[in-house]
């Protein structure tokens, strides 16, 4: 198998190569099929924190971010920031991913306004860049990778890892429809973390440890808790306790070396310890709150094998790698040991996070960084395999193609919605077994966990118990009455006015003949309002027909300034294609008389609205 596909004409044919760019190509095609950049679905959830320092520097002028306070309706969905006692705003993660982002924004930032866009950091060419930046840091990621595994395996073999790292588990996600996400990034950076790493034992010098510290700052900036590969520097390699010990006296006897590791890692952060200095007077600061660990109980069997977001469960690939530990030193030795020292203590870390499960995600999206390392022991499994012959080859090669496929499927049924982001159970996840598709009842039998109970250290599911209201007044509009002018859509009563009717179609509608239909390229939103009193309690829900979940039903005061509130998952509705909406709301003690409700499209594709309920509810 070494030597397959060498081509008569005596250029070296890899298969190992073509398979990179298959992969590539796969990603690229995902991501056109998805098109987040147009969806807006690029800078959202945790990227929107990633991303804040480059519009905050280059195009607000204003690290403070006190521009936020002079619109906060305008800002409140581009910057999510904590604030310390003192009121000052501090971006909630550090900046490692705005370093990797950055040659990509600088792009997006020149060519803005020469393709019709606006400059503002958010617009189609920064999203856009965005998606790009993951798949070269992919490809980068995939070609260190395979010559690191071409150093101990065949090209057939390594051609097979990398497939079944990539398309056989949850980093092909994070590489096409949530690529601003770290894990693809920092899969990257522990691969090349490696591949300098064993450069450095084998030539020491200044340039070599000048690097391996810089990368250390920039994988830890990522994301602090990856400052764990470090422990390779101790580990890799060794293979007994006497390599050991030989190996902390060459750390001892490098020492101006591993100096200029440390102060290459400081380089980096400095920044970060300056900005963190100037908005809360400290140079370190959690800017995390009340979340935390919990290293006295990690949840290491939830993490691995539960329902809701189990590594294995979401990823039966990576058995195997664990498998492979036991072929691995025939392969690659001094390797086991390192891998298996970081897998433990990186597991325990990980799983002791208080949301152990991540929030919302597919699969353990903590681990996706943790295949650059188990891509070694994953190899040697499949290189033993296929050192076999007759049926036990057969057998286990069509596991790994079941897996494989299993594991496609399974990506799909998430990006179909079958695979809840934080809320599966054992019943919803064979409900949804071998379906695309949510089943009828899928949102009513999901089991959310309690946020505010795991930020306790415990693990308990929300009681799915629906909550009575007495309903003092009702304003209902089914999309069917327009006023006397035409131009706008009325309420049962007369009471509520949503402007601009030309978003009333009749080719769609939960009920009766007409509801609205809106996009971004048309109209991209709708609102009314409707008298209020602070203390009072209102109930607002609405049907939705979308793609991905694209659109939202959103609450504010009615200049937007003194609350604001958003949702855009629901439960199904039993109407084909068809999800409900619904917040609740008690009307803040300020200066505010109205309530106004908005139905925005949040992407290019249509959304359909019908059936708008508001009550005020005790």
């Amino acid at each position: 198998m070494a030597y397959l596909g060498r081509i008569r004409s005596g250029v070296a044919f890899s298969l190992s190569k073509l398979c990179i760019w298959l992969i590539l190509v796969f990603a690229l095609w995902f991501q056109f099929f998805n098109k987040g950049w147009n969806n807006e679905r690029v800078i959202e959830h945790d990227v929107i924190s990633y991303y804040a320092y480059l519009p905050a520097v280059f195009i607000y002028n204003d690290l403070t971010l006190r521009f936020i306070d002079v619109s906060p309706s305008e800002y409140n969905t581009k910057f999510w920031p904590s604030k310390t006692p003192e009121g000052n705003y501090v971006i909630k993660t550090t900046m490692g991913m705005s370093f990797l982002y950055s040659p990509f924004f600088f792009v997006a930032h020149l060519l803005a306004e020469n393709l019709g866009y606006e400059p503002t950091g958010f617009s189609v060419p920064y999203r856009f860049a965005i998606s790009m930046a993951v798949l070269f840091y992919l490809l980068m990621g995939l070609l260190i990778l395979r010559k690191l595994l071409l150093r101990h395996f065949s090209d057939f073999t390594t051609a097979i890892t990398l497939i079944l790292v990539t398309w056989g588990t949850n980093l092909v996600w994070y590489a096409t429809i949530e690529p601003g996400m770290t894990h693809v990034y920092s899969f990257t950076l522990f691969v090349f973390f490696v591949y300098l790493l064993e450069r450095w034992f084998d030539k020491p010098t200044l340039t070599n440890s000048i690097l391996i510290g810089l990368l250390s700052g920039i994988i830890s900036l990522v994301r602090p808790t990856n400052a764990l590969i470090g422990i390779l520097v101790l580990v890799w390699g060794v293979v007994s306790f006497g390599d050991f010990k030989q190996r902390i006296l060459l750390l001892t006897a490098r020492w101006p070396m591993m100096v200029a590791i440390v102060l290459s890692a400081i380089v980096v952060w400095l920044p970060q310890l300056l900005y963190w200095k100037m908005q809360t007077g400290y140079y370190f600061f959690n800017s995390y709150g009340e979340e935390g660990f919990f290293f006295q109980s990690p949840q290491i069997f939830n993490g691995l094998f539960s329902y809701r977001k189990g590594w294995l469960v979401y990823t039966p690939v990576m058995l195997f790698a664990i498998i492979g530990f036991f072929f691995l030193h025939k392969y690659a030795e001094g390797k086991t040991k390192a891998i298996l020292v970081f897998m433990v203590l990186n597991l325990y870390v990980i799983f002791s996070w208080w949301s152990w499960w991540y929030g919302g995600s597919y699969g353990a999206r903590a681990l996706i960084e943790s295949y650059s390392l188990l891509a070694f022991p994953l190899a040697a499994f499949v290189h033993w395999a296929l050192r076999l012959k007759g049926v036990k080859k057969a057998g286990i090669l069509l596991i790994l193609a079941l897996f494989l496929f299993h594991s496609i499927f399974q990506t799909f049924q998430y990006y179909h919605g079958a695979i809840h982001w934080d809320s599966m159970g054992k019943t919803t996840y064979w409900a949804s077994f071998g379906r695309l598709r949510p089943m009828t009842g899928f949102y009513e039998a999901i089991e959310p966990p309690d946020y505010a109970k795991a930020m306790q250290g415990i693990q308990a599911t929300v009681k799915r118990e629906k909550p009575q209201f007495l309903t003092i007044k009702k304003i209902v509009a089914d999309m069917e009455l327009v006023d006397s002018t035409g131009k706008n859509i009325i309420s049962q009563d007369g009471s509520l006015m949503l402007l601009h009717s030309g978003a009333r179609i009749s080719s769609k509608a939960f009920e009766g003949s007409y509801s609205l239909k809106l996009n971004r390229r048309n109209i991209p939103y709708v609102s009314g309002q409707v008298p209020v009193k602070p203390g009072q309690r209102w109930l607002v829900s609405v049907k939705r027909k979308a793609h991905r979940s694209n659109g939202i039903l959103a609450l504010t005061g009615e200049d937007g300034r003194h609350f604001y509130q958003d949702i855009r998952i629901g439960p199904t509705s039993g109407v084909q294609g068809w999800d409900s909406l619904s917040l609740l709301v008690t009307i803040p003690e300020t200066d505010i008389s109205h309530l106004r409700v908005v139905l925005q499209s949040t992407g290019w594709l249509n959304v359909w609205f019908d059936n708008l309920s508001i009550q005020q509810v005790e």
